[in-house]
């Protein structure tokens, strides 16, 4: 959402959309209004429902002299209101992670209380979780954790919210099960995305 007064919005758009799109896998939709006013009001805020459809808006607007209340009601509803499914959808990518490390053969270092930020495993053992850090990253060019102070070399930490995706879930279990194998360590190939993919289809 684009437009008002003050800034080159015409071109913020495509630097927001080229620069984002380099480095996450999205697919936009502008609403881009040209009006450069103070009293700027977007025409797709017309529709009380313009949000429906979006898992992420980004507003990048000036209303600073729109008095119409209703208006920036419009605005703000989704946001109010969209908490909620943000904190499913996390959940949910937790949970696949989860079910796939587990699928793995993998010990989940919280049990009782894990996290729907990220998901903490422990190391085989005998291997240091710091090569599995390198592995991923030499390997696969993916960038993971690792754990901190005296957790440091037996666990790893593999992320699932912000901009994360189910497909990103399950491109890092899918190098978790190669990046096993290259450490010597023994892999069922497939059965961590397998699990993934139940968890995710079941919604």
């Amino acid at each position: 959402m684009l437009g008002g007064c003050c800034h080159d919005y015409e071109k913020q758009k495509d630097i927001l959309t080229k620069g984002i799109s380099e480095r996450a896998n999205v697919s936009w939709t502008i609403a881009y209004d040209p009006d450069k006013g103070t009293k700027h009001k977007n025409p797709v805020y017309d529709n009380p429902e313009w949000y429906k459809g979006f898992d992420v808006v980004v507003h990048d607007e000036c209303e600073s002299d729109v008095k119409d209340t209703g208006v920036i009601e419009r605005i703000l509803k989704p946001h109010k209101e969209g908490l909620p499914a943000v904190f499913r959808r996390h959940e949910r990518l937790a949970r696949a992670t989860r079910s796939g490390a587990e699928a793995l053969g993998l010990e989940l270092f919280a049990r009782s209380a894990p996290s729907p930020a990220l998901t903490a495993v422990v190391a085989p053992r005998g291997l240091d979780s710091e090569a599995v850090l390198s592995t991923y990253s030499t390997s696969h060019n993916i960038t993971i954790a690792g754990g901190q102070g005296e957790m440091k070399g037996k666990v790893f930490r593999l992320g699932h919210m912000g901009y994360v995706a189910e497909f990103d879930v399950i491109t890092a279990l899918a190098a978790l099960e190669q990046v096993l194998h290259e450490l010597g360590q023994p892999v069922d190939f497939g059965a961590g995305v397998r699990a993934a993919q139940k968890v995710l289809a079941q919604g």
